[in-house]
């Protein structure tokens, strides 16, 4: 088994929801977890968090296809590579979704081939539409959103993605 870490940000949830994102997280880490909550200063009346983890590769995607389900919930997940997986970053906002991409040992996005042919296609020779889809794939619209909320946790292993034009 390739074990793994990675932090949990939970960037803002409302108090009734606090007790069922700690539920969720304990039923995917399989663990009990002494969540230090602290008031989300962006938003009245919300908390975050940071979570670390440990577990088998894999653990980042589990985690946030079960707090995917519950309403409400801006957060991101991290997971570290390992010998044979690359690094991940997951990210969610209600208005979004969730948005999945691959990380370097430095936290840089990984774009995959796949995903420049793609933007080549869908855009043609239209360069404002290749701008679109290379920005689509960087997932910066979460980027922009989830970065007024990050100001409450410490950012030092968060990766903020540049606006390139």
């Amino acid at each position: 088994m390739n074990t793994t870490s990675g932090i949990i940000f939970v960037h803002c949830v409302s108090a009734a929801l606090k007790p069922h994102v700690q539920w969720t997280c304990e039923s995917a880490l399989e663990e009990k977890l002494n969540i230090r909550w602290k008031p989300q200063p962006t938003r009245e009346g919300t908390w975050c968090a940071n979570i670390p983890w440990k577990g088998p590769a894999g653990t980042s995607t589990k985690v946030s296809s079960a707090l995917y389900k519950l309403q409400n919930l801006w957060f991101e997940v991290t997971e570290h590579g390992t010998a044979s997986t690359d690094s991940s970053r997951l990210m969610h906002t209600p208005s979004l979704g969730l948005f999945h991409i691959h990380t370097d040992r430095a936290g840089n996005f990984v774009l995959t081939e796949e995903h420049i042919k793609r933007a080549y296609e869908v855009a043609g020779n239209n360069p404002e539409r290749l701008y679109q889809q290379f920005s689509l794939a960087l997932g910066e619209a979460w980027d922009a959103e989830l970065e007024p909320l990050r100001a409450a946790h410490d950012l030092s292993s968060v990766t903020v993605i540049p606006h390139f034009r």
